[in-house]
């Protein structure tokens, strides 16, 4: 699959797998300083039934918040504007008519994503953060101007990207329906994730040329659509993981730290006192909702070299461990306990029975009705009303 086809630097942190949603991520705004992440989806690029019928599906779960938080059309590029309440940010002004969103961690605070589906519009804006905009749908005569320059019309391909900086005045028009993922850091969220990751106590932006392809955001952004178009709600490491990563790939390709992060890569795995201790505390708490940001504490490393390390060590990354721990965990208690499949599901940390199914057949090649089967299993009362695989 082409959007698993990371750079190697970046394979330990967003190659995941595809079972993610243990858990489901909260919805909402994250506090001031937040890393945001808005994944925006146009109306003409769904590309067949089945992508519409899942993006159906996904944006459903919110109806309630958009339907409260509804703005008229002629309101969205106004929504934008945030100079004239600096109290207000401008990721904050972007309307919720245009769909929801989720919020997710990284290493200095949290990121919110979301799926939002703007027809042809315009946007004009005095940003109060540093914007990077992934687009997954072409955009044919999209006119750009950033701070005073004059504007500029040109086509962007699919995969090309927009860096706003900070304070920059910016106003973009498309004339078609676009999907993109919009990344928002604060200044000083960047510069403490820059201090994190790379030791460094300055970065600055570098700016991109209009329609410029980044295939490597590409595929973490599409990796990001994808999960949020699934109907069962996104798996919170997963998403930690694709969003440290998509902020790692920015500050290494389009900043002033991109030659001291390409010569600085954690090629090392974990100690193997660090790494027993973080087996013990995965195996402990199969059942909790285990954060990224925990992992990586308790291990004394940043997020992205924890997950560099991880996968060193384990030959995985830490989401695709953690799933694969749990369903042998659910596994156990199908063949040796009584327990309803509903308890087990959730006692092992699954969203739901159907989840637990579903990662067990992908990393198994078993169900928990093939394990019981199998044994001869009679269950108990309490097991009369499980749902059927």
């Amino acid at each position: 699959m082409d959007w698993l086809r990371l750079p190697g630097h970046l394979a330990g942190i967003a190659a995941s797998g595809r079972m993610a949603g243990q858990k489901s991520l909260r919805a909402g705004n994250c506090g001031r300083n937040g890393l945001r992440l808005f994944a925006c989806a146009g109306q003409g690029s769904e590309g067949g039934n089945g992508r519409a019928a899942r993006t159906s599906a996904a944006c459903s779960r919110l109806e309630g918040i958009r339907q409260k938080t509804a703005m008229p059309k002629s309101q969205g590029h106004r929504a934008l504007v945030a100079a004239d309440k600096p109290d207000i940010r401008s990721f904050d002004r972007i309307p919720q008519s245009w769909g929801p969103r989720l919020t997710t961690g990284i290493s200095t605070g949290v990121a919110d994503l979301g799926v939002i589906r703007p027809g042809p519009d315009d946007a004009e804006a005095v940003v109060d953060a540093h914007f990077l905009i992934t687009f997954l749908s072409p955009q044919r005569g999209r006119e750009l101007r950033l701070a005073s320059a004059r504007s500029t019309t040109f086509d962007a391909p699919s995969g090309s990207v927009d860096l706003i900086p900070a304070g920059a005045g910016y106003y973009c028009r498309w004339e078609h329906p676009v999907e993109c993922v919009l990344l928002s850091v604060a200044p000083d969220q960047l510069t403490r994730f820059a201090e994190r990751e790379f030791d460094a106590s300055r970065i600055e932006l570098r700016p991109v040329v209009p329609g410029a392809v980044d295939r490597t955001a590409a595929r973490i952004a599409g990796l990001m659509r994808d999960e949020m178009m699934q109907a069962r709600p996104p798996g919170r490491l997963y998403m930690e993981s694709l969003a440290t990563a998509l902020l790692c790939h920015t500050v290494q390709t389009h900043s002033s730290l991109a030659e001291q992060a390409a010569s600085s890569q954690w090629k090392g795995g974990l100690p193997p006192r660090v790494w027993r201790e973080t087996d013990e505390f995965i195996r402990e708490n199969l059942a909790s909702d285990m954060a990224l940001s925990s992992l990586s504490q308790r291990a004394g490393l940043s997020y992205s070299h924890f997950l560099r390390a991880f996968r060193q060590t384990a030959g995985v990354s830490p989401h695709r461990y953690i799933m694969l721990q749990r369903a042998q965990l659910a596994r156990e208690l199908a063949a040796t306990s009584r327990l309803p499949l509903k308890q087990i599901a959730l006692q092992c940390g699954f969203a739901n029975q159907s989840h637990m199914t579903t990662v067990m057949k992908t990393l198994l090649n078993e169900t928990p009705g093939d394990v019981r089967r199998r044994l001869n299993f009679r269950p108990g009362p309490a097991s009369s009303n499980e749902a059927p695989e």
